[in-house]
C-alpha cells in the first residue's frame, strides 16, 4: 500500500519525472483536438511528436472522443486520455484499452498499443484509465490540492488493494489522469462528484457569507445546547425533590396506618371491657333486688286473719 502524503507529491512531480525517451517528450506537447474518432486523436497526437510509437487495432475508429485541449502535457498522459472510452462498433459496444508494450533491446522510444474490446469480454489487464477536469471546481475557489487530498484519503481505505493507483495532475490543463483498478476509479469519481455538487456553495464571493452564517448557526446551537443543559438540570432537581416528598408522604401514610390500627385495637379492648362491666352491673343489680325483697316485711293485707283480728 502506498504511504500517506506520497500521493499528492507524486502527482505534481509526475510531469517532471515521466519516463520519456526524448527531449521533446520531456517538454510535453500542446494538443487542440476538436473532436472525432479515437483513431483521429492518435493521428493528431503523433503529428505533434515522434517520441513514441502507437499501434491501433480495428474498431478504434468506432469510439468517439470529445474535444480535448492539452498544454505542455507529457505524451503518455495525452495518450491515456482515450483509455477506457466506449463506443458502438456495429451492434457491439466496445471499450478502448491503452497499454505500453515491453521495450526490446536497444529500443529507446516507448511503444503503446490501443485496442478495442467488446463489453463483456475479458481485458488484458484489470486496470482502467480515466480523466477528470478540475476547471469548474477550481474556478469555484476550491484548490486542486484540496481535491487531491480528499482523493488520497478515500484511497487510503483500500488496504487490501494490491495495485497502487497512478494519478497525474496536469496543472496547465487542470486535468487529472488516473490509471487504477475499477473500484478505485469509482471511489475517485464519487469524491470528485461530491466536490463538484458542493462547489457552488464554495464560490469565492459567497465564502465569507457562508462562514458568517456558519458562525451564527454555531453560536445559536451552542446557546440552545446550554439552555437544554440548564433545563435538564432543573428538571433533574425537581424530580429529586418530588421523590423526596413522595418518600416523606409514604412514611407519613405508613405512620398514620399504624396509628389507625392501634386505635382500632384500643377501641376493641375498651368495648370488650365495657361489655364485661355492663354484664357485671346487671348481675349485681339483680342480686341487690333479690336481697331487698328478702329484707322487706310481709304485707299485712296479704296475711291470713287471726283470732285477735276476728274479736275486734
Amino acid at each position: 500500500m502506498y504511504s500517506p502524503r506520497s500521493l499528492i507529491t507524486a502527482l505534481f512531480l509526475a510531469a517532471l519525472i515521466t519516463g520519456s525517451a526524448t527531449a521533446q517528450s520531456a517538454r510535453g506537447v500542446d494538443l487542440d483536438f476538436k473532436g472525432g474518432s479515437a483513431a483521429d486523436y492518435v493521428k493528431l497526437l503523433l503529428k505533434q511528436t515522434d517520441a513514441i510509437n502507437v499501434t491501433c487495432s480495428s474498431g478504434v475508429d468506432a469510439v468517439q472522443v470529445e474535444p480535448v485541449q492539452l498544454r505542455n502535457a507529457d505524451i503518455a498522459s495525452a495518450l491515456y486520455v482515450i483509455d477506457g472510452l466506449r463506443g458502438q462498433d456495429g451492434p457491439n459496444t466496445v471499450v478502448l484499452n491503452v497499454e505500453e508494450l515491453p521495450r526490446l533491446g536497444g529500443q529507446t522510444a516507448p511503444v503503446y498499443r490501443v485496442q478495442s474490446h467488446e463489453i463483456g469480454r475479458s481485458r488484458p489487464q484489470s486496470l482502467k484509465a480515466f480523466v477528470w477536469s478540475f476547471r469548474e471546481v477550481t474556478e469555484a475557489g476550491i484548490e486542486a490540492e484540496t481535491i487531491l487530498s480528499a482523493i488520497e484519503a478515500a484511497l487510503d481505505m483500500f488496504d487490501d488493494s494490491t495495485v497502487e493507483p497512478q494519478l497525474r495532475y496536469h496543472a496547465d490543463s487542470r486535468l487529472l489522469l488516473v490509471r487504477a483498478e475499477v473500484q478505485q476509479i469509482e471511489v475517485i469519481g464519487d469524491v470528485i462528484g461530491s466536490i463538484e455538487r458542493d462547489a457552488p456553495a464554495h464560490a469565492p464571493g459567497d465564502l465569507e457569507k457562508q462562514l458568517r452564517k456558519a458562525k451564527v448557526t454555531g453560536d445559536q446551537q451552542a446557546t440552545e445546547l446550554a439552555d437544554l443543559r440548564t433545563l435538564i438540570e432543573r428538571l433533574t432537581f425537581e424530580v429529586v425533590q418530588a421523590k423526596s416528598q413522595t418518600d416523606l408522604l409514604r412514611r407519613e401514610l405508613d405512620s398514620a396506618e399504624a396509628r389507625r390500627q392501634d386505635s382500632e385495637s384500643r377501641l376493641l379492648d375498651i368495648t370488650r371491657e365495657r361489655v364485661i362491666e355492663t354484664t357485671q352491673f346487671q348481675q349485681l343489680i339483680k342480686s341487690l333486688r333479690a336481697k331487698i325483697q328478702e329484707m322487706q316485711p310481709p304485707n299485712p293485707a296479704l296475711r291470713p286473719p287471726t283470732k285477735a283480728d276476728t274479736n275486734r
